[in-house]
């Protein structure tokens, strides 16, 4: 968690990690690592987010 942190302080971001969403968000088709669905891109109360449709289906 350290190590990452420190990452993330020198990189002025969430250091990208081809294991995490983090490291495919600037691919121009993302896919989630896990299980190669696309990623859906939106804003929520103005913020960027990224999720998964198929691990975080709409309830």
């Amino acid at each position: 968690m350290r190590r990452t942190l420190r990452s993330a302080v020198t990189a002025g971001r969430i250091p990208p990690r081809d294991s995490w969403l983090t490291g495919h968000l600037d691919d121009p088709a993302p896919a989630r690592p896990r299980c190669a669905a696309p990623l859906y891109r939106s804003r929520v109360i103005g913020r960027g987010t990224v999720w998964c449709p198929r691990c975080q289906p709409d309830d």
